[in-house]
């Protein structure tokens, strides 16, 4: 169909997803996996004012037009160009890497902040405006729409984490980037990428994103990363080192390098004597007398044995003692060798859920435990497994990893998010002890 153009007088608002739409708005309706009979079925109940759908079929539905991909990604653009202008003083980075993308992006925002730099951060943690969180989304990377939504008027320095989902689905659209940082590969998502070298060829996509000029940071001790990518733009920056636990471990140190590093690249100087502290949910540490809780986020296999060399390290006078699940209905590959990783720094691991979605927690530690090779102990129920691991250890010298949900405030479990935070929970089982 030849391209039309669009009376913007006409729409109150444009959205991409049908349930934030409304009758007066401009809906641009992305064809997916249910295909054309099921857009089709879902849109004739949808509330909108006209609607653009990327398919060569015509819908027999009123206020519904077909073009091709190419003219919807105009139109699209074309509409958010008017809704949600870009500020031209709005200064873009962009993170990604399997592992510490959470963490380089708020470590950006506490510099910026120290520095008096005004900064939106979007990403797992949410959307931060400077100290204020204004927005959450079920995405770690949202949709374009919703991305330039959040970015429109703003002049600061902006940082968003860029997900291998979002960069393989190119949800950044026109968006391009003053300066981006690599932090990590390593095995991850490999239920949707199906290869480490698909799952690589996505991480890559981000180079398309960069400005003319605009390089890509990675950490001089990532060899193997670096060696990978075979790119003019890529550049090395050093680990910087911090005061406090949390920066005793290298990988923070890495991370710290970077999100310094990324705001040099933009002009700022950025001084280091500043206090800084762990995103939530990153290496977050709760003490009781001799025994130490750390929660953590991670959930790949180099983040487990990542995090448990650094407790190591961190704290050698204590045993690390483990426990951690894998999430459900996500790469199965992955959860022998997350017992592996595991093993390798714990003296004790205790296999638990997280995150089972539709599939059986005792299943998914079925997976777990052929990787596992120091003494265990399985306890389905997160919370009751993490009675068990205070109550057994609370008089000893240990280090208790609790692994994989971090800052999460939910367990999934057959479609129902119920209310559940690691946090509370140790708080409260501290105070007990």
């Amino acid at each position: 169909m030849n391209r039309e153009s669009i009376d913007f007088t006409q729409y109150s608002d444009v959205h991409w997803k049908a349930q934030d739409s409304d009758s007066d708005s401009l809906l641009f309706f992305k064809l997916g996996s249910s295909g054309i009979e099921g857009a089709s079925n879902f849109l004739k109940k949808a509330k909108f004012k006209h609607c653009y759908i990327n398919s060569e079929s015509n819908l027999e539905i009123k206020g519904v037009t077909s073009v091709s991909t190419k003219t919807w990604e105009e139109m699209r653009e074309e509409s958010l160009n008017h809704f949600y202008p870009l500020d031209q003083k709005l200064k873009l980075i962009g993170i990604t890497g399997t592992n510490g993308k959470t963490t380089v992006t708020d470590l950006v925002r506490q510099l910026c902040l120290a520095h008096s730099i005004p900064v939106k951060t979007i990403g797992t943690l949410g959307v931060f405006e400077d100290e204020e969180k204004t927005k959450d989304f079920s995405l770690t990377t949202p949709d374009y729409v919703d991305l330039r939504k959040v970015l429109s008027g703003f002049s600061g320095v902006a940082c968003i984490e860029m997900s291998s989902h979002a960069l393989d689905q190119k949800r950044f659209g026109s968006l391009r980037l003053d300066v981006a940082a690599w932090t990590s590969f390593s095995q991850d998502h490999l239920d949707y990428h199906l290869s480490m070298e698909d799952y690589f060829k996505a991480k890559l996509k981000i180079f398309e994103y960069l400005k003319p000029g605009a390089r890509l940071l990675i950490a001089s001790t990532q060899v193997d990363l670096i060696k990978a990518i075979k790119k003019e733009q890529r550049i090395s920056v050093e680990p910087v080192k911090a005061s406090g636990a949390f920066f005793k471990a290298v990988y923070n140190q890495e991370n710290l390098g970077l999100a310094n590093g990324v705001l040099k690249e933009l002009g700022f100087t950025i001084l280091l004597d500043r206090k800084l502290s762990p995103p939530p949910g990153r290496f977050n540490i709760f003490e009781n007398g001799d025994l130490k809780v750390v929660i953590d986020f991670a959930h790949t296999p180099a983040g487990i044995e990542s995090i448990g060399r650094s407790i190591r390290e961190a704290f050698p006078d204590h045993q690390l003692v483990t426990l951690f699940g894998c999430g459900g209905d996500r790469d199965k590959t992955k959860r022998a060798p997350m017992g592996k990783a595991a093993s390798q720094w714990s003296s004790f691991v205790i296999l638990t859920s997280d995150n089972p979605r539709f599939e059986d927690e005792n299943s998914i530690i079925d997976d777990i435990v052929p990787g596992v090779s120091v003494p265990f102990e399985r306890i389905a129920k997160r919370k009751k497994a993490i009675q068990y691991a205070v109550e057994k250890f609370k008089s000893d010298s240990v280090v208790l990893l609790i692994a994989g949900k971090g800052h999460e405030e939910y367990i999934d479990q057959k479609g129902v998010k119920t209310p559940y935070s690691d946090e509370e929970v140790v708080k409260a089982l501290l105070k007990e002890v």
